[in-house]
């Protein structure tokens, strides 16, 4: 019973729940360092009724299937044709895996929101989450602050240890739990985005069977060729939604083959019909990355 309770005390019949964020004065520095503007309940969610063209269901249920199979790497790079498609795709997947009790956190990047362009708000913000839908990592990560009560000064490297590996070492939550980064290209800088990518890189190693990332990306192509040097393709797979800019309806049927293949996402053969014309609907085409 209450196997999942934290900071209750239970005196006869009475229940006296304490907020988290004012049991700690280090947790509570670290909820007002996350970037409130990036998470998910933040953003605008239009019904999912009316997102059948900017979250296109066979894009989600190729992530999931990602996301659910073993022979997946523990990185997905999704690269959408605009910023609205991702972060309907985001959104989409946010409340499919939050369904499913799999979501454990969100960042959703935005150059005209305050905090939610910088490198320097990611980490708290991640961790902030991981606080309420990890089961014990709260526990641990107190015990890390303690350790230095000024990790907010510290390098971002150095963070990620404190904030997230350290407070997951030892996690018997069974995962594995889906955070999702939106609209990577917002950040500040190219460096910094390099560098966002190397420490989801050294989480995902250490933690390969609790904690898979999805990031979403527009295809500029210093962001393809980032995500195609060598230590980072090694562990991550790539899905592409391309969008047609000719007016007309085309549709390709999609045989997926085995997850894990090479360097791609999944080996796939395509089958053209007879395009048709709706010069106003765009289409979405799925290819290996």
């Amino acid at each position: 019973m209450f196997t999942k309770a934290r900071n209750v005390t239970v005196n006869g019949g009475e229940f006296k729940v304490e907020n988290i964020y004012h049991s700690d004065p280090l947790i509570t520095q670290l909820h007002q360092a996350s970037a409130a503007g990036a998470l998910y309940d933040a953003q605008d969610h239009p019904p999912l009724t009316e997102r059948p063209l900017e979250a296109p269901a066979k894009t989600i249920q190729e992530v999931l299937d990602w996301f659910s199979s073993p022979e997946s790497k523990p990185l997905l790079h999704v690269r959408g044709p605009s910023k609205s498609t991702n972060s309907a795709i985001a959104c989409t997947i946010v409340e499919r895996s939050k369904e499913r009790g799999q979501f454990a956190a969100g960042f959703f990047f935005n150059s005209r929101r305050p905090k939610c362009s910088s490198i320097k708000h990611l980490v708290p913000t991640i961790a902030d989450q991981l606080i309420e839908l990890i089961p014990g990592f709260y526990t641990n990560l107190t015990r890390s602050l303690h350790g230095d009560p000024f990790f907010l000064v510290r390098p971002i490297p150095t963070q990620v240890d404190q904030l997230i590996l350290q407070p997951l070492h030892e996690i018997t939550a069974r995962g594995p739990f889906l955070v999702i980064i939106d609209a990577l290209d917002d950040c500040a800088s190219e460096e910094d985005q390099h560098e966002i990518l190397t420490q989801i890189s050294r989480i995902v190693l250490a933690h390969q069977d609790l904690i898979r990332f999805v990031i979403l990306t527009s295809p500029a192509p210093h962001l393809k060729h980032l995500f195609d040097q060598l230590e980072f393709r090694s562990i991550s797979n790539s899905l592409v939604v391309r969008q047609s800019h000719n007016g007309a309806l085309g549709e390709r049927n999609l045989t997926l083959g085995k997850w894990g293949m090479g360097d791609a996402l999944f080996t796939a053969s395509y089958i053209p019909t007879t395009p048709f014309n709706f010069p106003r609907i765009p289409i979405f085409f799925f290819f290996s990355g």
